[in-house]
């Protein structure tokens, strides 16, 4: 059964991450472990600062070390959902997976767009529906269930404006490929054409 600490934990201080650790490890051994929201996880601290979530990152691996548990962070994107989650953009860098969440009216999809080892791309359409609890002090209550769905259209799904350097692969990978298919060594060899590695430099 899943336990909920209703109180958002402080990830920028040492002792209320060591006290939550403690927390989920007396209670019991478990398999994921969610944080609901990055945001609420650092309070007064700066989403673009690779000090303050450095440090989350750092205790979010604490506490995957002392449980075993995959730790989830729930997150948001920015104003523009193109550019992906908002904030520093090495949070996305020390995930081993992301899983984005789109909404199209009342249909929304979950994509992984990012998977360490494994497959990126694959997609789960689903709604919320909505059910009906028993009462709480005569108060109506009610919760949703996801409900999946063949099909949420394709519009659910963000597409990410490529920039830099995914943008200069891509780009040599439409010239020397309309189709999209070419051999790897040659796609590495055009890009380098265009962006050479200089002496002494790290081969980016």
């Amino acid at each position: 059964l899943p336990s909920i600490i209703a109180d958002a934990p402080n990830l920028l201080d040492v002792s209320d991450a060591a006290e939550l650790c403690k927390a989920i490890v007396a209670w019991g051994k478990p398999s994921v472990i969610i944080i609901d929201t990055l945001s609420a996880s650092l309070p007064g601290g700066n989403e673009n600062s690779s000090e303050d979530v450095g440090r989350v990152i750092s205790h979010c691996k604490t506490l995957h070390r002392k449980t075993g548990a995959v730790v989830v962070l729930i997150h948001h994107s920015g104003k523009d959902a193109t550019k992906g989650a908002r904030g520093w953009s090495g949070l996305r860098a020390a995930a081993d997976a992301e899983i984005e969440i789109t909404r199209n009216g009342d249909f929304r999809a979950a994509t992984i767009v990012k998977m360490k080892d494994g497959t990126e791309g694959e997609r789960w359409d689903f709604k919320l529906k909505v059910i009906e609890l028993d009462a709480l002090n005569d108060e109506p209550q009610s919760s949703c269930i996801v409900e999946h769905v063949a099909n949420a259209g394709p519009q659910s799904v963000v597409k990410r404006k490529l920039v830099g350097q995914a943008k200069t692969v891509y780009d040599m990978l439409a010239t020397m490929a309309p189709s999209g298919t070419c051999a790897l060594e040659d796609l590495i060899a055009g890009v380098r054409k265009v962006w050479p590695a200089n002496a002494g430099e790290r081969d980016t």
